[in-house]
């Protein structure tokens, strides 16, 4: 099962790590940096896993996704429209957005942008 979702970071910090960790540094030429407001009526927050009866889970594998794909999918089917989990890069958490649940009151709007250089250009 899919569903869309717009996987975001708290920081900009935090969102470079996570672009860094699951991309090749040579691809980072061509990456924009969009901030956004937020305001969505039902959040789960998934950063206590014991709070939420999964002790001992591990849902920042870096190649097993189950439990966190199983923690949308919860979600999703109790009609959150967000979810915040630990980023996997362990210096902030993500907040992950799901369109289809957005409200009719709920607001995702973009404040600015920045495109970054990472790298150095090629000589010409």
């Amino acid at each position: 099962m899919s569903w869309p979702a717009l996987y975001t970071s708290l920081n900009l910090a935090v969102a470079i790590a996570e672009v860094q960790r699951n991309i090749p540094i040579t691809a980072l030429r061509n990456h924009r940096f969009t901030e956004i407001w937020v305001q969505v009526e039902t959040v789960v927050d998934c950063r206590e896993l014991d709070v939420l009866g999964m002790s001992g889970a591990q849902p920042l594998d870096d190649h097993d996704y189950s439990v966190g794909q199983s923690l949308a999918l919860a979600s999703l089917r109790g009609g959150a429209e967000t979810i915040l989990v630990h980023s996997a890069t362990k210096i902030g958490d993500n907040p992950i957005l799901f369109p289809g649940q957005l409200r009719s009151g709920s607001v995702v709007q973009e404040v600015r942008f920045v495109d970054p250089i990472f790298t150095k250009r090629p000589p010409p």
